[in-house]
């Protein structure tokens, strides 16, 4: 909740994509209370009360609060792609990935934006003639769909971009490391410890904060988050 308000603070945004775009119920009441319209995610886990595949299908999703909140179940064939496959004709991605797939709705492709220069140096300039150039008449803001007709439906579990087992694969061995294991000679036995380090290192740090700043410690923490960076508060209860 104070990374989530404190980001929204120093970047404001009506929508919302989490870090390796994971979420769970517990997570998108959060969003809620930020008045977050939506957030983007993968297709599994989100579920139709109508039935069907909820791929590139707004779906509004009911919150303890009384509210709601839209999920947008990306595009998984073109978020892969988007991903994965080679980035040296922007013109061939389009007519082979992209065009085919456009049939009156909108679509939703969704890639770490890393992919585009820190993991594949210069694939920047694929992503700008795509979108500028080749796509131009075609992509538009997500900030600018009408989302008004999304259909009622629900998150069960945990839903993650880049694990197909509730985002286990964050804390401890998980069947996305199956080949590296194999494969590779992968050793993954820190992630499981890893994991229950931090967790404590956040209860204890809970448990250091609240005494000092009161009940509102997180609405503190939220408003003075870049001098907490610092060790500097400037709020103090």
């Amino acid at each position: 909740r104070i990374l989530i308000g404190a980001g929204l603070q120093k970047n404001p945004s009506s929508d919302f994509w989490a870090p390796e775009g994971t979420y769970d119920q517990e997570t998108i009441e959060v969003l809620g209370e930020f008045n977050i319209r939506a957030f983007i995610c993968r297709p599994d886990g989100i579920v139709l009360n109508s039935g069907g595949d909820p791929e590139n299908i707004p779906v509004k999703i009911p919150l303890g609060n009384g509210k709601s909140i839209i999920a947008i179940p990306f595009d998984k064939h073109l978020s892969h792609m988007l991903g994965l496959d080679a980035k040296d004709n922007a013109d061939e991605f389009a007519a082979t990935h992209v065009e085919p797939r456009l049939n009156g709705r909108p679509i939703f492709g969704i890639t770490d934006f890393e992919t585009f220069g820190e993991h594949m140096p210069y694939r920047d300039k694929f992503l700008a003639h795509l979108v500028q150039k080749r796509l131009a008449d075609n992509v538009v803001p997500l900030s600018s769909i009408d989302l008004s007709s999304a259909q009622d439906g629900r998150l069960e579990g945990i839903t993650s971009w880049s694990c197909f087992h509730g985002a286990l694969r964050w804390k401890d061995a998980c069947p996305c490391h199956e080949d590296d294991i194999k494969n590779h000679g992968a050793d993954i036995s820190w992630k499981k410890p890893y994991f229950e380090a931090t967790t404590f290192v956040n209860d204890e740090m809970t448990a250091l904060v609240r005494p000092v700043f009161g009940k509102n410690y997180v609405e503190v923490m939220i408003k003075d988050f870049e001098n907490l960076k610092t060790g500097i508060f400037t709020q103090v209860m």
